[in-house]
């Protein structure tokens, strides 16, 4: 029975995670006025509509995965490497911040810390994998707007193989890059903690 208890807290708390990820991305990309999350109903705390089931069952099998990730249109930015860097910087920041005061509550509220300690370890989770520049993390796309528009093409024509051999090492036996990742989260929970 905890097995199970574990299992809706953990499925609830990547739920959470992915959206509020999104939703942040949403709001950014708004607020810097691109009108394209808001025309696509992404600017919502409604976790239907942030729901993605590959990116959710990779979250829940390897620990790390993703949300439905939100459309944005530059050409509404006054500043596009700024405000792109920004819609894509924002959601990494929140959701690092948020994981670290959700560890601080489990810490300190003994009797919210189970669920806390799901929320702040899943929460600096997402920050730490979207910091890997491949498509669909925000990574990518903050690099890609840096970089030189032919490297740009050529990074973006070899991203879906960079994708598959990323879930692969997530899902491996002994999900190498899990470990590697889980290594800098807990670092990371093991400085708040």
């Amino acid at each position: 029975m905890t097995a199970i208890i574990t299992y809706l807290i953990i499925a609830v708390s990547i739920i959470t995670v992915t959206t509020v990820f999104e939703f942040t991305k949403a709001l950014t990309s708004h607020l810097l006025g691109d009108p394209t999350p808001k025309k696509n109903g992404r600017l919502t705390l409604n976790p239907l509509k942030h729901f993605e089931p590959i990116g959710f069952m990779l979250f829940l099998f390897s620990g790390y995965g993703w949300g439905k990730p939100v459309e944005t249109s530059s050409l509404g930015y006054k500043n596009r490497k700024t405000a792109v860097t920004l819609t894509y910087g924002m959601p990494i920041v929140v959701s690092f911040v948020l994981g670290v005061l959700f560890c601080l509550v489990a810490r300190f509220v003994p009797v919210t810390a189970f669920f806390m300690q799901f929320l702040g370890l899943y929460f600096i989770k997402i920050a730490v994998f979207n910091c890997i520049p491949v498509e669909p993390l925000c990574a990518s796309r903050i690099l890609k707007n840096y970089m030189d528009p032919n490297a740009a093409l050529s990074y973006r024509q070899t991203e879906k193989i960079i994708l598959w051999v990323m879930v692969f090492l997530l899902l491996s036996v002994g999900g190498i890059l899990s470990s590697i990742l889980d290594s800098v989260t807990l670092a990371v929970v093991g400085a708040i903690v």
